[in-house]
C-alpha cells in the first residue's frame, strides 16, 4: 500500500489561511484510494505566523507569506489572569 500526502491553500485572506491535508492510500491489490482529510486554520497573527510556519511545508508558507506580507493583521488574543 502506497501513502500520497496532498497539502491544497482553500481560503486564504490578509486575515487567515485554510489549509487542507489529504493523505491518500492506494492498494494495488483493490486499485481503491481511501482519503483521509485533516483541515486547519491559521490567523495572520505573530502565534498563527509560527504555527504556519512550524506546521506546513515550506512551499505552502511562502504562498501564504506572498499574500500576507511582512507584518500581521490579527492581534494574538490575551490571555485572563484565570488562563495563564
Amino acid at each position: 500500500m502506497e501513502t500520497v500526502k496532498q497539502t491544497t491553500i482553500r481560503d486564504l485572506t490578509e486575515r487567515f489561511v485554510n489549509i487542507r491535508t489529504t493523505w491518500f492510500e492506494i492498494s494495488e491489490d483493490q486499485k481503491e484510494v481511501k482519503p483521509c482529510n485533516h483541515a486547519v486554520c491559521y490567523a495572520n497573527s505573530p502565534s498563527g505566523r509560527t504555527r504556519l510556519q512550524d506546521e506546513q511545508p515550506q512551499n505552502i508558507v511562502d504562498s501564504v507569506m506572498a499574500i500576507w506580507g511582512d507584518t500581521p493583521t490579527v492581534e494574538d488574543p490575551k490571555l485572563s489572569k484565570e488562563e495563564v
